[in-house]
């Protein structure tokens, strides 16, 4: 099956790959600050660091998406894509912020929890 775009598949990787890379330092740095930080410092900077990661890798998305999809609104699609790494860095810190408690929770719900991970 062709892709529709030549190279697609290769810009969209190349973009995805140096996007998370340099927009994972957000994450990496604020992880680092809150190792010894309170729970509240916690719930604030890790999901507002990934916010960050996303709107770095979204703009290296919307670079690729612009050149097939010339009407894509890139607010909308950094719109979306940041409410989403939102979520997913919220859910993903559930374990490191319940501790113990986690391990009693139904296994469906750590497995379901634990693949919406970022």
């Amino acid at each position: 099956m062709a892709t529709p775009l030549p190279g697609l598949r290769r810009r969209w990787s190349g973009a995805v790959t140096l996007g998370e890379f340099l927009g994972f330092g957000a994450p990496a740095c604020a992880g680092a600050f809150v190792a010894h930080a309170g729970a509240v410092a916690t719930i604030v900077l890790v999901p507002a660091a990934g916010t960050v990661e996303g709107s770095v890798l979204v703009l290296f998305q919307a670079r690729v998406l612009r050149t097939g999809l010339s009407r894509l609104r890139i607010r909308d699609w950094m719109a979306a894509t940041g409410a989403g790494t939102i979520v997913a860095w919220s859910v993903g810190m559930l374990p490191m912020l319940l501790g113990d408690r986690f391990t009693g929770w139904p296994v469906w719900v750590r497995i379901s929890e634990t693949g919406t991970s970022h």
